[in-house]
């Protein structure tokens, strides 16, 4: 089963006068981690690298979920 990891806010710039660009911004595995973040900080105060950890594996989770 394959994860996508689409872009959270994909922004296309110029075109009028000038060949369009894509700015990539935050993937949404990067959203959806910093969305977890807050809630496990308040878990592990004394851990914040754990706490990051976790949140990208929350982030998995959903990014799984979200493609089936």
């Amino acid at each position: 089963m394959m994860i996508y990891n689409d872009l959270a806010f994909p922004v296309v710039c110029g075109g009028v006068t000038s060949e369009p660009e894509v700015s990539y911004g935050m993937t949404l595995r990067d959203y959806f981690a910093a969305a977890a973040l807050p809630a496990l900080i308040t878990q592990y105060p004394t851990n914040p690298a754990l706490a990051a950890v976790e949140a990208y594996c929350a982030a998995d989770a959903l990014l799984k979920v979200r493609s089936e």
